[in-house]
């Protein structure tokens, strides 16, 4: 296993030699479209930061949380609410990003968690956006969220599911696609499914069969009157290209879907970044092989513990044996497809994204896969949002209007 990332997610690097840091400053560069930390302060947070650290990580990304808090707090006391509103934001990406690579075990995860879910919703307080926090009722427990709404009107809207990946909270999605949406005349409906966000600590883990979760979650939409279940989109990124792809399989009343990249076969996507010896050998020399590449490389180390709380499992291999089951037939998919990929996607994502889209039967599908002129081929393309939201948003007006 390469000591310096988990999966290929890039072709190009811009501040650190580790690659999964490297991917993840990119990410929150690109939150700074939407009222994210700007590239001064993320630069100026990455110049103390002991690249390949998780230690150093966390702490410099945190400490900036605390002043932007502190910051924003003073402000409200003042009366000054918008600007308020914009630091906590600002404090919110601070505090998320550091816990990126907090160790699940760490007795300070679930606080920091709670810490940047504070500073988000306040923002959107004093932002004044028509966003509410949401719990959609499944399996006995709930699923957390946010209904971002276009105005206070219960005018009927077209609206957007939006699902995120292993790394993603429902709060990243606001990013990912919630405020491009927003301003497009589109709802969003930004919600965790089990084993994202902070589910697992209400016992909910990943799924292989998502479709009823999804179906939890359109049920729950259609008893609101601002739901138009003619104008019913959904886009997955990252895990949520699996997760959205096999769920609008079986789930009819999806209108449109858009995958960013578009995943049948997440176990084979996994295989793929693991070494033959780990994927092939016997489960003892696999997790043992993990577990050394767990020491050089700390990051793997956090990655790897943070995987087996989001799947209830206790080892990596039995992670990978869940996500073997993870597949889906494509053909079933009725509604029009886009499929996006980056050029900088791991290679069984490209491959995959290729196989996909021969094999969809959906009369209306169309592609893009995202190049590194462009400055798109990033994983999901969080070098490049308002590029990806150009073409996705572009393409699901023609197929709703």
């Amino acid at each position: 296993m390469s000591n310096d990332r988990i999966f290929e997610r890039s072709k190009i690097r811009v501040r650190f030699k580790n690659e999964d840091f490297d991917f993840l400053f990119q990410w929150a560069l690109g939150y700074g479209v939407y009222g994210g930390l700007t590239h001064g302060e993320l630069f100026a947070i990455a110049a103390r930061i002991e690249d390949g650290n998780p230690d150093s990580w966390v702490m410099h990304f945190c400490r900036a949380g605390d002043r932007l808090r502190q910051t924003a707090e003073q402000l409200l006391a003042s009366g000054k609410k918008r600007s308020a509103g914009e630091t906590y934001l600002k404090a919110f990406c601070a505090y998320r990003f550091g816990c990126q690579f907090l160790s699940v075990k760490d007795g300070r995860f679930v606080p920091g968690v709670s810490t940047f879910k504070a500073c988000f919703r306040a923002a959107l307080k004093q932002l004044e956006l028509p966003c509410e926090a949401i719990e959609v009722p499944f399996a006995d427990k709930h699923l957390p969220g946010y209904w971002l709404k276009v105005d206070d009107s219960p005018q009927p809207r077209p609206t957007l599911i939006v699902i995120g990946g292993g790394d993603s909270y429902c709060e990243d999605l606001y990013f990912f696609a919630g405020a491009a949406a927003r301003a497009r005349g589109y709802q969003a409906l930004m919600v965790d499914l089990p084993g994202q966000g902070d589910t697992p600590l209400n016992g909910l883990y990943f799924r292989i069969e998502p479709e009823s979760t999804v179906k939890a979650i359109v049920d729950w939409a259609s008893t609101w009157p601002e739901f138009d279940l003619k104008r019913l989109a959904m886009i997955g990124f990252s895990g949520g290209g699996f997760f959205a792809t096999r769920a609008a399989a079986y789930e009819k009343r999806i209108k449109a879907l858009i995958a960013d990249a578009i995943t049948f076969d997440m176990g084979a996507l996994l295989d793929a970044e693991l070494p033959a010896v780990v994927r092939q050998g016997p489960s003892g020399l696999g997790n043992a092989l993990i577990k050394i590449a767990s020491s050089v490389n700390k990051v793997v180390q956090v990655s790897m513990e943070k995987f087996c709380w989001q799947g209830g499992v206790a080892t990596p291999l039995e992670f990978l044996e869940l996500a073997r089951r993870g597949q889906v037939d494509v053909s079933l998919i009725d509604c029009p497809v886009l499929c996006l990929v980056g050029e900088g996607d791991p290679p069984d994502a490209l491959r995959q994204h290729r196989v996909a889209f021969e094999q969809l039967r959906s009369p209306r599908k169309a592609q893009r896969i995202f190049t590194i002129d462009e400055g798109a081929d990033a994983h999901c393309q969080i070098n490049n949002f308002p590029l990806l939201h150009q073409v996705a948003f572009d393409w699901l007006n023609d197929i709703l209007n």
